[in-house]
């Protein structure tokens, strides 16, 4: 999942770059898989339920 922000209408597409494990990574989601979410949760309620998530699988992953 990709939680952002824009600021105007939804655009026609959305393309994420990065790294991943060392290599450059991109992919681009058409707008048919970009949705605007309309639940009331702030943006930044969602992006530390995500962090959370992250913390607690890396915990099961190396408990030391």
């Amino acid at each position: 999942m990709v939680v952002g922000k824009y600021h105007r209408s939804a655009p026609p597409a959305l393309t994420i770059r990065g790294d991943l494990a060392g290599t450059a990574y991109e992919a681009t989601l058409a707008a048919a898989n970009v949705r605007r979410h309309e639940g009331g949760v702030p943006l930044a309620a969602l992006w530390a339920r995500q962090r959370i998530q992250d913390l607690m699988d890396r915990m099961w992953e190396h408990p030391s």
